[in-house]
C-alpha cells in the first residue's frame, strides 16, 4: 500500500471475492501486479497495456504472456530532459531508449535479478529492498506499440517487453514464501540488496555491467548457503548453488582481463577508462 500506482488501482473488493482463483478466471479486472504475474508459473496469462502518459490517453493494448514469463519496464530511462515535464513524449526517443535498453539482452545468456522494492513485508527499514532470486533470460520478446489514433498516428511504443526465464533449471529463488508458509524464521535468509547497487534497482527494470552483477551474485550464494545448512527447504540447493557457482564463474569471465583497470584510469581522470579496459585491453589479452 505504500506504492502509489498500487494503492490507487487495485480494488480490494474485487480481490477478495476472487481469493484463490487463477488469474486468468478473473474478468474485466487487471490487478496493478499483472505485468509479473507468470513469472513464477506454468500457466500463460494476458496483461493489457496502458498509456503511461495520461494526457494522451491511446488505446489499450492486450499481450499475452507465456508461462515463466514477465514485463521489463526500464521506466528509469524514460524520464524528460524538459524541465517541469516528468515524462518524454516524443516517440521516436521513447523507442532509441528502449532499444539501447533491451539490445543487451541476450536470449540464453542474459540473467535477470528479482527484487522486492521498499514496503515489503520482510525488511523493517524504510526503503530496503530485498534481493528475490536469480534466473537466465531464455527468451525476449519484440517490440510491440499502442494502437494508432487520428490524433496521434504515429507508432508509439508500449514502454515493456515480454522476457521469459529458464525456470525452475536455470534459476535460484530464495525460499522466503515456503519458510512462511511453513511457520518459520525467515530472518536468517533475508537477503538485503548490497547498498552499491541500489540505482540499479530503482524504476522497475535497469542493466547491470558484470561487476555489480558479481555482488548480487555473491549476496544471493551466501544466502543460499545458509538455507542449505538450515535443511529446511525442499528444494535441492546443493544442485541450486552449483548452477550459482558456474554462472559466477561466467560472470567473472565477462569481466574480461585486469577488470578493475577502468576503474582506475577512469580516477585517474581518463572519463572513457571502462569502455578503453573493455574494448581494447580486453581484445588485447585474448
Amino acid at each position: 500500500m505504500v506504492h502509489d500506482y498500487i494503492r490507487d488501482t487495485r480494488s480490494d473488493s474485487i480481490e477478495k471475492e476472487n481469493a484463490g482463483k487463477h488469474f486468468s478466471l478473473i474478468k474485466n479486472y487487471e490487478p496493478p501486479c499483472s505485468g509479473e504475474i507468470s513469472l513464477f508459473s506454468a500457466t500463460p496469462s494476458r496483461i493489457i497495456h496502458t498509456d503511461p502518459l495520461d494526457w494522451r490517453r491511446l488505446p489499450n493494448f492486450d499481450e499475452d504472456l507465456e508461462p515463466y514469463s514477465f514485463c521489463a519496464r526500464p521506466y528509469g530511462r524514460m524520464f524528460s530532459s524538459e524541465k517541469g515535464i516528468t515524462w518524454e513524449s516524443n516517440p521516436e526517443k521513447q523507442l532509441d531508449r528502449l532499444n539501447e535498453y533491451f539490445k543487451a539482452i541476450e536470449e540464453k545468456k542474459s540473467l535477470v535479478f528479482f527484487y522486492a522494492n521498499h514496503g515489503n513485508p520482510l525488511a523493517e527499514e524504510a526503503g530496503d529492498r530485498l534481493l528475490i532470486g536469480v534466473a537466465r533470460v531464455a527468451k525476449k520478446g519484440s517490440q510491440l506499440f499502442f494502437p494508432k489514433t487520428t490524433r496521434y498516428p504515429e507508432d508509439y511504443p508500449i514502454w515493456s517487453r515480454a522476457i521469459s526465464i529458464d525456470y525452475p533449471k536455470q534459476s535460484a529463488l530464495i525460499p522466503y514464501q515456503e519458510y512462511i508458509e511453513k511457520g518459520y524464521d525467515p530472518s536468517s535468509i533475508i537477503c538485503k540488496l548490497p547498498s552499491g547497487l541500489r540505482e540499479r534497482f530503482s524504476y522497475v527494470s535497469e542493466q547491470m555491467n558484470d561487476d555489480q552483477a558479481v555482488v548480487a551474485l555473491e549476496a544471493i550464494i551466501v544466502t543460499a548457503r545458509i538455507v542449505q545448512a538450515e535443511g529446511k527447504s525442499e528444494e535441492d540447493w546443493s544442485s541450486k548453488i552449483k548452477w550459482l557457482n558456474k554462472v559466477l564463474a561466467e560472470t567473472w569471465v565477462n569481466r574480461g582481463a585486469y577488470p578493475g583497470t577502468g576503474s582506475v584510469l577512469e580516477y585517474l581522470g581518463m572519463h572513457k577508462g571502462t569502455i578503453y579496459q573493455l574494448e581494447i585491453l580486453n581484445e588485447l589479452s585474448k
